[in-house]
C-alpha cells in the first residue's frame, strides 16, 4: 500500500533539506544558517553556509563552496563569517567576506572542534581542539617506563576514557586556542593539564578568557564543571573565577557592559541527570571566585523547565547551537522546553517573572520581496490563518510555532509537526525549503491520558493518509530514546512516511520524559520499566479507545531507550505482533560496564552500582525475561556504537533465536549509536517498513 504523495517512500527522506544554527549578523540585517543536503547515492551528506537578509528583500544565497562548511560566526562588524571546514585533509578554520568570494583557510596545527569564537575588537578568534598530553609519570604503578607512548597499544587507567560520536580518548584532552584572524603569527594554546577545558568566553576587554574546566575529574567533560579565567597568551596561569562544582551547559557569556556573566546549568543540590538546567547571572567583578557563588541568581526558579531544551526533528541540521543570549546588559533571552514544545522567553537580569516572546506571527511580507519570499510568506499567513477558531467573543489568537531549531538576535528557526523548519525574522519567513514535505504532510493529533493518579502524559497520534472513519488500522507505537529525551511539536519524517503506507502512528511522553519538569523527570529513576511502561501502554490504549488502532495489529519500535522499552515490552505482554529495536538494552548489569556513560547515567537513573545491586538491575532487563518473547522481532545496530553497546543486542538476539522466534539482526559497520551514513539511514526505514508489512500486513 502506499500513494505517490511525498513522504510515501524511504527514498524521499533524501530530499528533506535541513536548516540548522542560524546565526543573527551584529547589525540585525542578514541571517547566516547551514544548511544540509543527504546524497543517498555517494552515501554522503554535504553542509554549506548560506545568508538570506532578514528583511526578506532577497532570496538565500548560498556563501560556501565546500561540501563541510559548518559552524559559521559573524565578526563583530558585520563583515566577515568565520567557520569550520573539512575542504583541506584536517577540520580548520576559514574566514569568508560577507559580499562572496574565495574563504581564507586560518591554519592551524590542532584540528577545531567546536565553533569559532570572535574576540571584541575582531582580531583574534578563539577554538577548541583535542591535545594529546601523556602523564608525567606512569599510568598505573608498575608500568614499565621504556614502554610509555608506545604505539600498538592502548593503556586504560580510568573507566571515563572513551565517548560515542568521537571514540577513544587516547590522552587527548580539550584544551582552548587562539590564532590571528588574519592567520598571522603562530597560534596559542591558553589552557594546559590533563584536564578538558571548554566552551570559552571573551572578557569584555578582549584580554583573555573565561572558560569551562573539568579540572581533577573524570576526563569525559559530561561531568560537573566550575568556570575559569585564563589571559590570552600561550599557555598562562589558569585562575578560578566561579567555583561550581555541577552541570553547566553550553558556554558563558557577558552582558555588553561586562556587570554580569550568563551560564545555564543545574546547582549542587539539585538531582544529577533529571534537574532542569537553569539560567543563572553573577556578577562579573565580584571581588572573589566565593563572592561570585554566593551571589549567583536562578531567573528561571520558577518554571521548573529545562533552559536549551531541544525537540528532535529529521528535518533539522544539528541541534539549537545557544540556549541563551543578551538583549542588551538588563535582559536575556532564552529556549525553555514545556510539555514537548519549546519556545522563546525572556527575563530581566534584576528582577521580573520570565515571559514567553511571541515568534511567528501573521505578517504580510516585506515590500519588494521577493517572489519566493512572498511565497512563503504567504504559506505561512494562510496556515495560521487556518488555526482553530476562538471561542465566542474572544479575540482572534494567531499562534507561533515551536522553536525547536534555534534562535540567534530576532531569527528563529521554526516548525511543527506538519511543517519542517525554516527561518523566521520578526515573524516574517524567509525560506521555502522542503516545499513537497509541507504540502503533502498529515495532521497530527495530541491528547493527554492518565495511566494513574498523578502522572498523565502527553501522546501524538496520527491517522493514515487513507483514513476513514469506522476502520481500524495496523498501527506502530514509537517510542523515544533518552530515558530523559522527549517527544513533541516537530516534524518526524518516518512517522510521515508510516501513515503514508497506511499505518497509524502513535507516540508518547512518558515519565522520565524532559519539558515536564524535575518530579516526572525523576519519575523513571529507579524504576525503568514501571511506571514508563504503564504510561506507554495507557497511550496505546487511547489510539484503540479512539477507533483508529486495530488492537490485533500492533507494532513496536524505538531506538537507544526506546530499543530497552521495545526489548522490555516484548517480555512483557503478547499485545505487539511485531516489533523493531535498535540501538537497544538488553542486560543493564552488563551495560554498566561497557557504555560511555553507564556508571553516570545507571547510578543515578537505575540505582546504585551494577556490582553492588546486581537484583536491581536484573530485574529490569529485557535479558532476564527473553524466555517470554513470542513477537517477532528485527535488530538494528551500529557496530561502533559506545553508547549502548552491540552485546546488548548479541545478547538478546541469540536468546530469541535459541527459542525459534522469528528474528533478524542488522549490523551497520562503522556507525556509533546514531546512524549517519544515508545509505544505513535507508537501510533502517526500508527494513523497518518491511518488518512491519509482512507482520502485521501480510
Amino acid at each position: 500500500m502506499g500513494d505517490d504523495a511525498f513522504g510515501s517512500r524511504p527514498e524521499d527522506r533524501f530530499r528533506l533539506e535541513a536548516a540548522g544554527d542560524p546565526q543573527m549578523s551584529p547589525a540585525g540585517d542578514i541571517v547566516a544558517y547551514v544548511l544540509q543536503e543527504m546524497d543517498l547515492e555517494a552515501n554522503e551528506s554535504r553542509t554549506a553556509i548560506w545568508v538570506v537578509p532578514a528583511d526578506g528583500s532577497e532570496e538565500p544565497r548560498r556563501l560556501t563552496s565546500g561540501r563541510g562548511d559548518r559552524l559559521p560566526r559573524w565578526a563583530p562588524n558585520g563583515d566577515r563569517l568565520a567557520f569550520v571546514s573539512d575542504r583541506t585533509e584536517k577540520p580548520q578554520i576559514h574566514v569568508i567576506d560577507v559580499a562572496g568570494g574565495e574563504a581564507r583557510r586560518i591554519a592551524t596545527e590542532a584540528r577545531p572542534s567546536g565553533a569559532p569564537l570572535w574576540s571584541p575588537d575582531g582580531s583574534r578568534i578563539a577554538f577548541v581542539a583535542q591535545v594529546e598530553i601523556l602523564p608525567d609519570g606512569p599510568r598505573y604503578p608498575g608500568e614499565p617506563a621504556s614502554l610509555k607512548g608506545q604505539q600498538g597499544t592502548r593503556v586504560i587507567a580510568d573507566y571515563d576514557y572513551r565517548a560515542d560520536g568521537r571514540g577513544f580518548f587516547d590522552d587527548r584532552f580539550a584544551h582552548v586556542h587562539t590564532v590571528a584572524a588574519d592567520g598571522s603569527g603562530p597560534e596559542r594554546r591558553l589552557t594546559h593539564g590533563r584536564f578538558a577545558h571548554d566552551e570559552p568566553c571573551w572578557t569584555p576587554d578582549g584580554r583573555g578568557m573565561v572558560v569551562r574546566a573539568h579540572r581533577e575529574r573524570d576526563i569525559n567533560p559530561r561531568g560537573a564543571a566550575d568556570l575559569c579565567r585564563v589571559a590570552d597568551a600561550a599557555e598562562a596561569a589558569i585562575t578560578a573565577y566561579l567555583p561550581w562544582d555541577a552541570a553547566i551547559q553550553g558556554a558563558p557569556r557577558f552582558c555588553p557592559d561586562g556587570r554580569f556573566v550568563a551560564f545555564s546549568g543545574t546547582s549542587r543540590d539539585q538531582a544529577e541527570g533529571v534537574a532542569p538546567a537553569s539560567l543563572w547571572v553573577v556578577p562579573a567583578e565580584a571581588a572573589s571566585p566565593e563572592e561570585r557563588l554566593q551571589a549567583a541568581r536562578n531567573l528561571t526558579a520558577s518554571l521548573d523547565r529545562s533552559v536549551g531544551a531541544s525537540i528532535p526533528c529529521e528535518a533539522r541540521y544539528g541541534q539549537p547551537s545557544q540556549a541563551f543570549e543578551w538583549r542588551g546588559s538588563a535582559r536575556l533571552r532564552f529556549l525553555l522546553g514545556s510539555e514537548g514544545r519549546v519556545r522563546l522567553y525572556e527575563v530581566g537580569v534584576l528582577g521580573g517573572a520570565p515571559e514567553p516572546v511571541p515568534t511567528v506571527r501573521e505578517q504580510p511580507p516585506a515590500p519588494g520581496a521577493s517572489a519566493a519570499a512572498r511565497g512563503a510568506a504567504a504559506a505561512v499567513t494562510a496556515a495560521l490563518a487556518g488555526a482553530a477558531a476562538p471561542a465566542s467573543g474572544a479575540a482572534a489568537a494567531v499562534p507561533d510555532l515551536p522553536v525547536i531549531g534555534g534562535f540567534s538576535g530576532d531569527s528563529v528557526l521554526a516548525g511543527d509537526c506538519t511543517r519542517p523548519e525554516q527561518i523566521f525574522v520578526r515573524g516574517r519567513r524567509l525560506t521555502a525549503f522542503n516545499a513537497a514535505a509541507e504540502a503533502a504532510a498529515l495532521p497530527v493529533e495530541r491528547f493527554r491520558v492518565t495511566s494513574e493518579p498523578g502522572w498523565a502524559s502527553d501522546g501524538w497520534l496520527m491517522r493514515p493518509a487513507d483514513y476513514m472513519p469506522g476502520r481500524r488500522y495496523p498501527t506502530v507505537l514509537s517510542i523515544h530514546g533518552g530515558p530523559t529525551g522527549a517527544y513533541g511539536d516537530a516534524y518526524s519524517f518516518t512517522f510521515q512516511m508510516l501513515a503514508r503506507q497506511g499505518y497509524a502512528v502513535v507516540c508518547c511522553n512518558p515519565r522520565g520524559s524532559t519539558t515536564y519538569g524535575e518530579r516526572f523527570t525523576a519519575g523513571v529513576a529507579g524504576d525503568w520499566g514501571g511506571g514508563d511502561y504503564r504510561d506507554i501502554m495507557a497511550c496505546v490504549d487511547h489510539a484503540i479507545a479512539s477507533g483508529v488502532a486495530d488492537p490485533e495489529r500492533l507494532g513496536v519500535t524505538g531506538w537507544s531507550y526506546g530499543g530497552y522499552m521495545t526489548s522490555w515490552i516484548i517480555t512483557q505482554t503478547d499485545r505487539f505482533k511485531a516489533a523493531v529495536a535498535g540501538a537497544l538494552i538488553s542486560n543493564l548489569v552488563t551495560l554498566y560496564g561497557v557504555s560511555d556513560i553507564g556508571v553516570r547515567s545507571l547510578e543515578r537513573l537505575v540505582g546504585g552500582q551494577a556490582f553492588a545491586n546486581d537484583e536491581r538491575y536484573m530485574s529490569r532487563s529485557a535479558i532476564r525475561y527473553a524466555s517470554r518473547v513470542r513477537t517477532p522481532t528485527l535488530i538494528l545496530h551500529g557496530e561502533a556504537d559506545m553508547r549502548c553497546p552491540l552485546d546488548q543486542s548479541e545478547q538478546l538476539f541469540t536468546a530469541l533465536q535459541r527459542q525459534g522466534v522469528p528474528s533478524a539482526f542488522v549490523r551497520y559497520p562503522g556507525e556509533y549509536h546514531a546512524l549517519l551514513k544515508p545509505k544505513h539511514i535507508h537501510d533502517r526505514l526500508a527494513r523497518t517498513l518491511g518488518w512491519f508489512d509482512h507482520w502485521l500486513k501480510g
